[in-house]
Protein backbone atom coordinates (compact mmCIF):
# COMPACT_ATOMS: atom_id res chain seq x y z
CA UNK A 1 0.00 0.00 0.00
CA UNK A 2 2.21 2.82 -1.31
CA UNK A 3 5.17 1.52 0.70
CA UNK A 4 7.72 1.93 -2.10
CA UNK A 5 6.49 5.46 -2.90
CA UNK A 6 6.72 6.52 0.72
CA UNK A 7 10.24 5.17 1.12
CA UNK A 8 11.37 7.08 -2.00
CA UNK A 9 9.85 10.26 -0.59
CA UNK A 10 11.63 9.55 2.68
CA UNK A 11 15.02 9.36 0.97
CA UNK A 12 14.42 12.74 -0.75
CA UNK A 13 13.36 14.34 2.52
CA UNK A 14 16.46 13.17 4.35
CA UNK A 15 18.75 14.28 1.51
CA UNK A 16 17.26 17.76 1.83
CA UNK A 17 17.55 17.90 5.62
CA UNK A 18 21.04 16.49 6.13
CA UNK A 19 22.92 17.52 2.97
CA UNK A 20 25.57 20.24 3.43
CA UNK A 21 25.36 22.91 0.73
CA UNK A 22 28.54 23.74 -1.15
CA UNK A 23 30.01 27.22 -0.71
CA UNK A 24 30.79 29.30 -3.77
CA UNK A 25 32.88 32.48 -3.93
CA UNK A 26 30.98 35.68 -4.68
CA UNK A 27 32.01 38.35 -7.14
CA UNK A 28 33.55 41.51 -5.67
CA UNK A 29 31.31 44.53 -5.39
CA UNK A 30 31.59 47.06 -8.18
CA UNK A 31 31.38 50.80 -7.64
CA UNK A 32 28.62 52.54 -9.54
CA UNK A 33 29.77 55.02 -12.22
CA UNK A 34 27.96 57.39 -14.49
CA UNK A 35 26.82 56.09 -17.84
CA UNK A 36 29.23 56.69 -20.67
CA UNK A 37 28.03 58.55 -23.71
CA UNK A 38 27.09 56.18 -26.52
CA UNK A 39 26.69 53.07 -24.30
CA UNK A 40 23.05 52.61 -23.40
CA UNK A 41 21.57 50.55 -20.59
CA UNK A 42 20.62 47.03 -21.73
CA UNK A 43 16.91 46.58 -22.37
CA UNK A 44 15.71 43.65 -20.25
CA UNK A 45 13.48 41.23 -22.16
CA UNK A 46 12.39 38.63 -19.59
CA UNK A 47 13.30 36.47 -16.65
CA UNK A 48 11.59 33.12 -16.19
CA UNK A 49 11.79 30.26 -13.71
CA UNK A 50 12.78 26.81 -14.98
CA UNK A 51 12.22 23.86 -12.68
CA UNK A 52 12.68 24.56 -8.97
CA UNK A 53 16.26 25.86 -8.89
CA UNK A 54 16.91 27.77 -12.09
CA UNK A 55 16.00 31.11 -13.64
CA UNK A 56 16.92 32.42 -17.09
CA UNK A 57 17.40 36.14 -17.80
CA UNK A 58 17.42 37.63 -21.31
CA UNK A 59 18.17 41.14 -22.59
CA UNK A 60 18.76 42.93 -25.89
CA UNK A 61 22.31 43.46 -27.18
CA UNK A 62 23.89 46.89 -26.75
CA UNK A 63 25.78 48.19 -29.78
CA UNK A 64 29.42 48.87 -28.99
CA UNK A 65 29.50 46.76 -25.83
CA UNK A 66 32.38 44.39 -25.07
CA UNK A 67 30.29 42.46 -22.54
CA UNK A 68 27.79 42.63 -19.69
CA UNK A 69 27.61 42.33 -15.94
CA UNK A 70 24.54 40.71 -14.33
CA UNK A 71 23.28 41.88 -10.94
CA UNK A 72 20.74 40.24 -8.68
CA UNK A 73 18.89 41.01 -5.48
CA UNK A 74 16.97 38.51 -3.37
CA UNK A 75 13.62 39.24 -1.72
CA UNK A 76 14.13 43.00 -2.08
CA UNK A 77 17.68 43.05 -0.71
CA UNK A 78 20.76 44.81 -2.08
CA UNK A 79 22.12 44.42 -5.59
CA UNK A 80 24.91 41.84 -5.84
CA UNK A 81 27.12 41.30 -8.88
CA UNK A 82 26.64 37.77 -10.23
CA UNK A 83 28.69 37.30 -13.38
CA UNK A 84 30.61 39.04 -16.15
CA UNK A 85 29.61 37.85 -19.61
CA UNK A 86 31.94 38.58 -22.54
CA UNK A 87 30.68 39.13 -26.05
CA UNK A 88 28.29 41.61 -27.62
CA UNK A 89 25.77 38.91 -28.64
CA UNK A 90 25.82 36.84 -25.42
CA UNK A 91 22.57 38.19 -24.00
CA UNK A 92 21.28 35.53 -21.60
CA UNK A 93 22.20 34.32 -18.14
CA UNK A 94 21.13 31.09 -16.40
CA UNK A 95 21.10 31.40 -12.61
CA UNK A 96 21.26 28.01 -10.88
CA UNK A 97 21.97 29.41 -7.41
CA UNK A 98 18.37 30.14 -6.53
CA UNK A 99 16.03 28.72 -3.90
CA UNK A 100 12.47 27.77 -4.74
CA UNK A 101 9.95 30.24 -3.34
CA UNK A 102 12.33 33.22 -3.19
CA UNK A 103 11.86 36.38 -5.26
CA UNK A 104 14.78 37.40 -7.47
CA UNK A 105 15.21 40.70 -9.33
CA UNK A 106 17.83 41.10 -12.05
CA UNK A 107 19.39 43.96 -13.97
CA UNK A 108 22.30 44.24 -16.40
CA UNK A 109 25.01 46.78 -17.19
CA UNK A 110 26.93 46.84 -20.45
CA UNK A 111 30.65 47.63 -20.51
CA UNK A 112 33.26 48.50 -23.12
CA UNK A 113 37.01 48.30 -22.82
CA UNK A 114 38.77 51.32 -24.29
CA UNK A 115 42.41 52.34 -23.90
CA UNK A 116 42.95 50.27 -20.79
CA UNK A 117 39.78 51.62 -19.17
CA UNK A 118 36.36 50.04 -18.63
CA UNK A 119 33.39 52.21 -19.50
CA UNK A 120 30.05 51.22 -17.95
CA UNK A 121 26.49 51.86 -19.04
CA UNK A 122 23.66 52.75 -16.70
CA UNK A 123 21.09 50.07 -15.77
CA UNK A 124 17.37 49.60 -15.29
CA UNK A 125 16.84 50.44 -11.63
CA UNK A 126 13.62 48.41 -11.23
CA UNK A 127 14.98 45.37 -13.07
CA UNK A 128 12.85 42.36 -13.87
CA UNK A 129 11.54 39.98 -11.23
CA UNK A 130 10.55 36.34 -10.96
CA UNK A 131 9.94 33.76 -8.26
CA UNK A 132 12.10 30.65 -8.39
CA UNK A 133 10.12 27.43 -8.66
CA UNK A 134 6.91 29.41 -9.24
CA UNK A 135 5.29 26.68 -11.34
CA UNK A 136 5.83 24.15 -8.52
CA UNK A 137 4.19 26.23 -5.79
CA UNK A 138 0.70 25.13 -4.75
CA UNK A 139 -2.21 26.51 -2.78
CA UNK A 140 -2.87 24.51 0.39
CA UNK A 141 -6.42 23.53 -0.70
CA UNK A 142 -8.22 23.62 -4.05
CA UNK A 143 -11.75 23.15 -2.65
CA UNK A 144 -13.20 24.05 0.71
CA UNK A 145 -16.59 23.38 2.33
CA UNK A 146 -17.47 25.73 5.18
CA UNK A 147 -20.46 26.52 7.34
CA UNK A 148 -21.70 30.08 7.76
CA UNK A 149 -19.46 31.83 10.28
CA UNK A 150 -16.45 29.56 9.74
CA UNK A 151 -12.95 30.90 9.11
CA UNK A 152 -10.12 29.20 7.23
CA UNK A 153 -6.56 30.23 6.35
CA UNK A 154 -5.49 29.88 2.72
CA UNK A 155 -1.80 30.02 1.85
CA UNK A 156 0.67 29.26 -0.91
CA UNK A 157 2.92 26.43 0.20
CA UNK A 158 6.62 26.67 -0.50
CA UNK A 159 7.07 30.45 -0.25
CA UNK A 160 6.93 33.24 2.31
CA UNK A 161 5.95 35.83 -0.29
CA UNK A 162 2.44 37.14 0.30
CA UNK A 163 0.20 36.96 -2.77
CA UNK A 164 -2.70 39.25 -3.64
CA UNK A 165 -6.04 37.68 -2.66
CA UNK A 166 -9.43 38.26 -4.28
CA UNK A 167 -12.92 36.78 -3.87
CA UNK A 168 -15.29 36.34 -6.79
CA UNK A 169 -18.18 37.10 -4.42
CA UNK A 170 -17.32 38.88 -1.18
CA UNK A 171 -20.93 38.62 -0.03
CA UNK A 172 -20.54 34.83 0.21
CA UNK A 173 -16.86 34.49 1.13
CA UNK A 174 -14.76 37.40 2.35
CA UNK A 175 -10.99 37.13 2.00
CA UNK A 176 -8.53 39.14 4.09
CA UNK A 177 -5.12 40.37 2.91
CA UNK A 178 -3.36 37.51 4.73
CA UNK A 179 -5.44 34.81 2.98
CA UNK A 180 -7.91 34.15 5.80
CA UNK A 181 -11.44 33.59 4.51
CA UNK A 182 -14.79 34.08 6.25
CA UNK A 183 -17.94 32.21 5.17
CA UNK A 184 -20.70 34.84 5.26
CA UNK A 185 -23.76 33.22 3.65
CA UNK A 186 -24.68 30.05 1.68
CA UNK A 187 -23.37 29.87 -1.85
CA UNK A 188 -20.18 29.34 -3.84
CA UNK A 189 -17.24 31.68 -4.46
CA UNK A 190 -13.78 31.31 -5.97
CA UNK A 191 -10.80 32.73 -4.11
CA UNK A 192 -7.87 33.69 -6.34
CA UNK A 193 -4.30 34.31 -5.21
CA UNK A 194 -2.01 36.14 -7.64
CA UNK A 195 1.71 35.63 -7.23
CA UNK A 196 4.11 36.76 -9.93
CA UNK A 197 2.71 35.59 -13.24
CA UNK A 198 0.70 32.71 -11.74
CA UNK A 199 -2.78 32.49 -10.28
CA UNK A 200 -3.94 29.95 -7.68
CA UNK A 201 -7.63 29.25 -7.05
CA UNK A 202 -9.74 27.65 -4.35
CA UNK A 203 -13.46 26.97 -4.80
CA UNK A 204 -15.32 27.59 -1.53
CA UNK A 205 -18.83 26.25 -0.86
CA UNK A 206 -20.72 27.67 2.11
CA UNK A 207 -23.65 25.88 3.73
CA UNK A 208 -25.94 26.42 6.69
CA UNK A 209 -25.34 24.14 9.66
CA UNK A 210 -27.74 21.20 9.69
CA UNK A 211 -28.69 18.11 11.64
CA UNK A 212 -25.63 16.33 10.25
CA UNK A 213 -23.87 17.05 13.53
CA UNK A 214 -26.27 14.76 15.45
CA UNK A 215 -25.52 11.82 13.12
CA UNK A 216 -21.80 12.51 13.47
CA UNK A 217 -22.14 12.33 17.26
CA UNK A 218 -23.97 8.97 17.00
CA UNK A 219 -21.30 7.53 14.70
CA UNK A 220 -18.50 8.61 17.05
CA UNK A 221 -20.37 7.07 19.94
CA UNK A 222 -20.74 3.79 18.00
CA UNK A 223 -17.01 3.64 17.28
CA UNK A 224 -15.98 4.51 20.84
CA UNK A 225 -18.33 1.93 22.31
CA UNK A 226 -17.08 -0.79 19.95
CA UNK A 227 -13.41 -0.06 20.74
CA UNK A 228 -14.14 0.08 24.47
CA UNK A 229 -15.91 -3.29 24.36
CA UNK A 230 -13.87 -5.32 21.86
CA UNK A 231 -10.52 -3.55 21.60
CA UNK A 232 -7.16 -4.60 22.98
CA UNK A 233 -5.60 -2.67 25.88
CA UNK A 234 -2.28 -0.82 25.58
CA UNK A 235 0.21 -0.08 28.35
CA UNK A 236 -1.57 3.15 29.29
CA UNK A 237 -4.96 1.44 29.60
CA UNK A 238 -6.35 2.76 26.29
CA UNK A 239 -8.39 0.47 24.05
CA UNK A 240 -7.50 0.00 20.37
CA UNK A 241 -8.15 -1.96 17.19
CA UNK A 242 -5.25 -3.31 15.11
CA UNK A 243 -4.64 -4.59 11.58
CA UNK A 244 -1.28 -5.72 10.15
CA UNK A 245 0.13 -6.27 6.66
CA UNK A 246 3.42 -7.32 5.08
CA UNK A 247 4.52 -9.46 7.99
CA UNK A 248 3.96 -6.69 10.51
CA UNK A 249 5.95 -4.05 8.60
CA UNK A 250 2.74 -2.08 8.06
CA UNK A 251 0.28 -1.57 10.92
CA UNK A 252 -2.89 0.42 11.34
CA UNK A 253 -4.26 1.27 14.78
CA UNK A 254 -7.51 2.95 15.79
CA UNK A 255 -7.31 3.94 19.45
CA UNK A 256 -9.71 5.66 21.82
CA UNK A 257 -8.22 8.10 24.33
CA UNK A 258 -10.92 8.21 26.98
CA UNK A 259 -9.22 10.97 28.96
CA UNK A 260 -9.31 13.48 26.07
CA UNK A 261 -12.29 11.86 24.29
CA UNK A 262 -10.32 11.63 21.03
CA UNK A 263 -9.84 9.01 18.35
CA UNK A 264 -6.22 8.27 17.42
CA UNK A 265 -5.72 7.04 13.86
CA UNK A 266 -2.20 5.65 13.53
CA UNK A 267 -0.01 3.96 10.91
CA UNK A 268 3.40 2.40 11.48
CA UNK A 269 5.50 1.71 8.40
CA UNK A 270 8.83 -0.08 8.92
CA UNK A 271 11.72 -1.37 6.84
CA UNK A 272 13.55 -3.17 9.62
CA UNK A 273 16.52 -4.30 7.54
CA UNK A 274 17.28 -0.64 6.73
CA UNK A 275 16.55 0.76 10.18
CA UNK A 276 13.60 2.82 8.88
CA UNK A 277 10.33 3.55 10.67
CA UNK A 278 7.58 6.10 10.01
CA UNK A 279 4.87 6.66 12.62
CA UNK A 280 1.91 8.87 11.69
CA UNK A 281 -0.73 9.92 14.23
CA UNK A 282 -4.02 11.74 13.62
CA UNK A 283 -5.88 12.99 16.71
CA UNK A 284 -9.50 13.84 16.01
CA UNK A 285 -12.97 14.31 17.46
CA UNK A 286 -14.95 16.11 14.79
CA UNK A 287 -17.97 16.32 17.10
CA UNK A 288 -16.08 18.72 19.39
CA UNK A 289 -13.72 20.35 16.87
CA UNK A 290 -13.40 20.38 13.09
CA UNK A 291 -9.61 20.65 13.41
CA UNK A 292 -7.41 17.56 13.67
CA UNK A 293 -3.74 17.33 14.66
CA UNK A 294 -1.32 15.31 12.53
CA UNK A 295 2.13 14.22 13.72
CA UNK A 296 4.76 12.42 11.66
CA UNK A 297 7.86 10.85 13.24
CA UNK A 298 10.47 9.50 10.83
CA UNK A 299 13.49 7.49 12.02
CA UNK A 300 16.31 6.42 9.72
CA UNK A 301 19.27 4.62 11.31
CA UNK A 302 18.99 6.63 14.50
CA UNK A 303 18.27 10.01 12.88
CA UNK A 304 14.81 11.34 13.70
CA UNK A 305 12.66 14.02 12.09
CA UNK A 306 9.46 15.22 13.76
CA UNK A 307 6.92 17.23 11.76
CA UNK A 308 3.33 18.23 12.35
CA UNK A 309 0.36 20.03 10.86
CA UNK A 310 -3.34 20.67 11.38
CA UNK A 311 -6.19 20.01 9.00
CA UNK A 312 -9.84 20.99 8.74
CA UNK A 313 -11.61 17.63 8.91
CA UNK A 314 -14.71 18.16 6.70
CA UNK A 315 -12.68 19.65 3.85
CA UNK A 316 -9.57 17.50 3.74
CA UNK A 317 -9.03 15.81 0.37
CA UNK A 318 -6.42 13.31 -0.74
CA UNK A 319 -4.95 15.84 -3.20
CA UNK A 320 -4.64 18.68 -0.66
CA UNK A 321 -1.13 20.04 -0.23
CA UNK A 322 -0.79 20.65 3.49
CA UNK A 323 2.31 22.39 4.78
CA UNK A 324 4.03 20.54 7.62
CA UNK A 325 6.08 22.31 10.28
CA UNK A 326 9.25 21.60 12.24
CA UNK A 327 9.98 23.56 15.39
CA UNK A 328 7.52 26.30 14.48
CA UNK A 329 8.93 26.82 10.97
CA UNK A 330 7.65 25.56 7.63
CA UNK A 331 9.31 22.23 6.80
CA UNK A 332 11.10 21.65 3.45
CA UNK A 333 8.61 20.65 0.77
CA UNK A 334 10.10 17.14 0.66
CA UNK A 335 9.13 16.68 4.33
CA UNK A 336 5.64 18.06 3.66
CA UNK A 337 5.22 15.76 0.65
CA UNK A 338 6.21 12.76 2.76
CA UNK A 339 3.88 13.88 5.55
CA UNK A 340 0.99 14.17 3.08
CA UNK A 341 1.60 10.69 1.68
CA UNK A 342 1.73 9.22 5.20
CA UNK A 343 -1.44 11.10 6.19
CA UNK A 344 -3.36 9.65 3.22
CA UNK A 345 -1.99 6.17 3.87
CA UNK A 346 -3.14 6.40 7.50
CA UNK A 347 -6.66 7.50 6.56
CA UNK A 348 -6.99 4.75 3.92
CA UNK A 349 -5.73 1.99 6.20
CA UNK A 350 -7.78 3.09 9.21
CA UNK A 351 -10.85 3.44 6.98
CA UNK A 352 -10.49 -0.22 5.95
CA UNK A 353 -10.00 -1.27 9.57
CA UNK A 354 -13.04 0.65 10.84
CA UNK A 355 -15.18 -0.49 7.92
CA UNK A 356 -14.35 -4.17 8.45
CA UNK A 357 -14.79 -4.14 12.23
CA UNK A 358 -17.45 -1.52 12.97
CA UNK A 359 -19.19 -0.93 9.64
CA UNK A 360 -18.42 2.81 9.59
CA UNK A 361 -16.33 4.85 7.17
CA UNK A 362 -13.85 7.66 7.57
CA UNK A 363 -16.44 9.92 5.98
CA UNK A 364 -18.90 9.13 8.76
CA UNK A 365 -16.28 10.32 11.27
CA UNK A 366 -16.20 13.76 9.67
CA UNK A 367 -13.77 13.32 6.75
CA UNK A 368 -16.61 13.91 4.30
CA UNK A 369 -14.38 15.16 1.43
CA UNK A 370 -11.76 12.40 1.59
Amino acid sequence: MKKKKLLCALVLAFMMLFAVPAMSPGLPAVSEVQAASGLTAPSLVSVRPYGKTKTVLRWKPVRGATGYRVYRRTNGGKWQAQKNISGYRNVSYSDTKVVSGNKYTYTVRAYRRSGGKVIWSSYQVRGVTTIAGLNYLKINVYRKNLYVGDYYDLKINGTKIRPTWKSSNSGIVWVYRNGRILAKRPGTATITASLGSKKFTCKVTVKNKSSASSKLARDYSTLKNYISRYGRTDGAGNKYLLSMYQGGDLKFIVRYFKKTDQINLRSVLAERSEGIQIVTDILVNAVKSKDATVKNIVTVQGLQVNSYTRLYVPNYREDDNLAFYMGGKTAPYEVSDLGGECLNLTLEGCHDLIRSRVGLSIGELGFTSF
